[in-house]
């Protein structure tokens, strides 16, 4: 019953998040992130420079969408299949508001998941083509695995969690102030 309640929940997000994701035109830091992906099409390699340029998970996982849906060069990809790539991160992270309950119940878990699948900041985000939705699941999933890790001292729980944190990681450069607030948080 839980799951079934959150995945009713992450369908209504869902479905917030897709309508005319290539309605408006793309803004800069968009812009910049699907020539990245064009040039991953092109078949050239991605160089991370931290100053000019967040970690390569955005650009790798919406080149798998894009292969995915058939692009196969830059002019190929469309604002639609690109922004895809934060919706579904976004969605993923309302089902992570399933994996808490054990920490934080089922009534505030589900309540939280319904305030992030339908308030407007989070569904704004997540139609971007932008780096903050790919960072916003890796850190909770690293939460919800790090306290599992912690509680059940589960070695497959804790290889979770450092999966989550590579990839929190990957995704920008303030991963480190993510670390710091959890480690504070985890002291306290």
């Amino acid at each position: 019953m839980r799951w079934a309640a959150f995945l009713l929940v992450a369908l209504l997000g869902l479905l917030l998040r897709l309508p005319q994701l290539g309605a408006r035109p793309m803004h800069t830091d968009e812009a910049v992130n699907a020539y990245i992906v064009g040039q991953l099409l092109a078949g050239e390699s991605y160089t991370y420079d931290p100053l000019d340029r967040h970690g390569p998970t955005l650009a790798a996982l919406a080149l798998q969408l894009a292969i995915i849906q058939g692009a196969k060069t830059f002019s190929d990809l469309t604002e639609s299949e690109l922004r895809l790539t934060s919706v579904l991160a976004g969605t993923v992270t309302i089902l992570l508001f399933g994996a808490a309950v054990e920490m934080f119940g089922f009534a505030p878990c589900l309540i939280g998941a319904l305030l992030f699948a339908c308030a407007p900041l989070p569904v704004y985000y997540d139609r971007h083509f932008i780096h903050e939705s790919i960072l916003a699941a890796p850190t909770f999933g690293l939460i919800v695995a790090g306290w599992r890790a912690c509680t059940r001292h589960s070695a497959g729980q804790a290889v979770l969690a450092a999966v989550c944190a590579a990839l929190v990681l990957a995704s920008k450069e303030t991963a480190v102030l993510h670390f710091f607030a959890l480690t504070a948080a985890a002291f306290a």
